[in-house]
């Protein structure tokens, strides 16, 4: 993925956050009712209704549901025969990270956990981190930097892990990982990441070339949730995170990364 190709992509993704198109729906309604106040008066009212069932509804956790439901873990009999685990980016912050010494994680920190976790069932296997930095001003730091010093603290021998720092997203994930093992065909590899993000991650690496097994984290969906609440943070906070995936499903099947829209536990 050229430069120009992934700054447009980040771009892409700021313009389809909801809140941020709700603002503007907002500020452009509320200017509008100065020289065209029907629809000045129509563009509030409706960003006012979304805004409204938004803040009381629970319509990014619904969104994010199918998402999660999409690849289940696997069984004994498969995670018998794995020979490798693949752990994808997105849980550590490295500017945090490094301006603190510290090991520094966000609300996806299952994803480090797991690995920690998996480690310890299967000692003898290698395991690599796709973790780079995905800031479009170039940053430094990456997450692979900012979890490398703490993996002894975490019970993982380093000599086992593979960093990998130099993707910047899930598409960047799948070909450096590819590049960097050159597994043989049929190998078998868990591929870790959040349950939201696993279907997108599993269409590109199996267009990478490589049909890992998924191996879903991070859940954020119970099935129980009850509303309506008032929680407006946490709903526009859910609905961002579905807006994003949504939105990278569709434009990485569009950009040929993925060879189908929404992969599933079938083999495309």
């Amino acid at each position: 993925m050229n430069d120009l190709v992934f700054i447009a992509s980040k771009l892409a993704h700021v313009l389809v956050e909801p809140d941020s198109l709700l603002v503007l729906a907002l500020a452009l309604g509320a200017t509008s009712l100065w020289r065209w106040p029907r629809f000045g008066r129509w563009l509030v009212s409706v960003s006012a209704a979304v805004l409204v069932v938004g803040s009381f509804l629970p319509v990014g956790i619904w969104l994010l549901a199918p998402l999660e439901n999409r690849f289940s873990r696997p069984g004994p009999e498969t995670l018998a025969e794995v020979e490798g685990i693949i752990v994808l980016g997105g849980a550590a912050q490295p500017d945090i990270a490094e301006a603190r010494q510290a090991l520094a994680l966000n609300r996806h920190a299952e994803r480090i956990a797991e690995m920690a976790m998996l480690a310890r069932r299967f000692p003898d296997i290698p395991i690599i981190v796709a973790a780079g930095s995905g800031d479009v001003r170039g940053e430094r730091a990456t997450e692979a930097a900012a979890i490398a010093p703490y993996l002894d603290a975490l019970g993982i021998a380093p000599s086992r892990v593979t960093l990998e720092p130099v993707s910047r997203n899930t598409y960047e994930n799948a070909v450096e990982s590819r590049l960097r093992i050159r597994p043989e065909s049929g190998a078998r590899w868990l591929l870790v990441t959040s349950a939201f993000h696993m279907p997108r991650a599993m269409g590109v690496f199996r267009a990478a070339g490589w049909d890992p097994v998924a191996y879903p984290v991070d859940y954020l969906v119970s099935g129980r949730e009850r509303w309506p609440v008032l929680a407006p943070a946490a709903h526009w906070r859910d609905l961002r995170l579905a807006a994003h995936e949504y939105a990278g499903l569709l434009g990485y099947y569009l950009a040929g990364y993925s060879n189908t829209l929404f992969p599933d536990p079938r083999k495309d």
